[in-house]
C-alpha cells in the first residue's frame, strides 16, 4: 500500500459511493466546505478543555472523514474522541497535532477528486 493510499483510498471511497464518481465528487465538495468548521469546533473544545464537546466534535469529524477511506485521519479523530471520553486531557494536544497533519495531507488529495 502506498503512502498516498494510506492518507486517501480513492477505491474504498468510491466503493462506499457504489462506484458513483459524481456522488463521490459531491460528497468530497461538501466535506471540503464543511471540515474547517468541524476543526474549529474541535479546537474550541480543546481550548476550553471541554471533554464533552470534544467527544461530540471528534466523533462528528470521524464520521465525516470516514466516508473517504482516509484511514489515518479517521484513526486520529477516533483516538482524540477516545481520549476525550477518558478525559485524558494531557494527551489531547499531541493527537490534535496528528489530526491536523493528516488533514493537511488529505486535503489536496480530496481536491483532486473535485478538480482532476
Amino acid at each position: 500500500m502506498t503512502e498516498e493510499r494510506k492518507v486517501f483510498d480513492r477505491e474504498a471511497a468510491l466503493g462506499r459511493m457504489e462506484g458513483d464518481e459524481e456522488l463521490l465528487a459531491d460528497m468530497v465538495q461538501i466535506f471540503l466546505e464543511d471540515y474547517p468548521n468541524q476543526l474549529k469546533a474541535i479546537e474550541r473544545s480543546l481550548s476550553q478543555s471541554d471533554a464533552v464537546q470534544l467527544v461530540e466534535a471528534a466523533h462528528a469529524f470521524k464520521g465525516s472523514v470516514g466516508n473517504f477511506g482516509a484511514d489515518r485521519a479517521f484513526a486520529a479523530a477516533r483516538e482524540l474522541e477516545q481520549l476525550a471520553r477518558e478525559n485524558r486531557s494531557s494527551e489531547w494536544d499531541a493527537v490534535w497535532q496528528k489530526l491536523q497533519e493528516e488533514i493537511r495531507l488529505l486535503d489536496p488529495l480530496l481536491r483532486q477528486v473535485v478538480n482532476p
